[in-house]
């Protein structure tokens, strides 16, 4: 996978079922300690990967601009950190946002979580991804957790470096989701959690739910962290983007 963004074609790149329908370039965003081809096996045609390096100001102005140059507006797709940055994206550039889906995230993370990972983290990263990466797939299927374990697992472990796992924990942290902005732009923002998520609780999206409830909620019951596994979210962003 190319850690650059990567653009397809709109016509050639989307089955012939979608091709009529595509409206919006649809920007992935992974989450922690993955890449963008956790996406892989999602059918979602034109879009644009972004795996995200380093985060700073220069990582949504260049979105940005890709969006203003192409004068479009387009659907984001942000699971975990990932949901967190298409959060800031929206409150930054609302007028850049068609929709942005917001799977597996919550408000804020706090000191002491954010805290521990880092000593996991730098204490024995195989071993703590490891566990991450086994917690996060409680409630998938078996033939999900064989394909993340065959395909992605060694690489991950192998790639990842500490540095970047604890730099994005540090935006994490620093970071929180800025609910106050978001507030205007609520009719934006699907947020998608898994009922059996042991990273983040599904309480986290109830609480953001009564703050912003212009929003749309969806839960999906017999899924956990990684919720976009499961045929049920594809049923709940099909419409959003096709």
């Amino acid at each position: 996978m190319n850690k650059k963004s990567v653009q397809h074609d709109a016509v050639s790149d989307c089955n012939a079922k979608s091709c009529s329908k595509v409206k919006r370039p649809l920007v992935l965003l992974p989450g922690w300690a993955t890449d963008a081809r956790i996406f892989s096996r999602l059918n979602l045609g034109y879009t644009k990967e972004r795996d995200v390096e380093s985060i700073n100001e220069h990582f949504f102005e260049t979105l940005a601009g890709e969006l203003i140059e192409k004068d479009t507006r387009a659907i984001f797709l942000g699971w975990s950190l990932g949901g967190v940055l298409a959060a800031h994206f929206t409150s930054r550039y609302p007028e850049l946002v068609e929709k942005a889906v917001l799977v597996s995230v919550k408000e804020r993370y706090t000191q002491d979580e954010i805290g521990k990972m880092k000593e996991y983290v730098t204490r024995d990263k195989e071993v703590y991804l490891s566990s991450f990466y086994k917690r996060s797939l409680t409630g998938s299927s078996e033939e999900d957790k064989d394909w993340f374990n065959r395909e992605l697992k060694s690489s991950y472990l192998e790639n990842m470096t500490v540095g970047k796992l604890v730099s994005h924990l540090s935006f994490l942290k620093d970071n929180p989701l800025p609910v106050d902005k978001l507030t205007e732009s609520a009719e934006k923002l699907i947020f998608v959690h898994g009922k059996n998520d042991s990273i983040i609780d599904i309480s986290e999206m109830m609480a953001l739910k009564k703050k912003l409830g212009d929003a749309e909620f969806h839960t999906i019951n017999n899924a956990g962290h990684v919720p976009f596994f499961s045929a049920e979210f594809g049923d709940i962003i099909e419409d959003i983007i096709w």
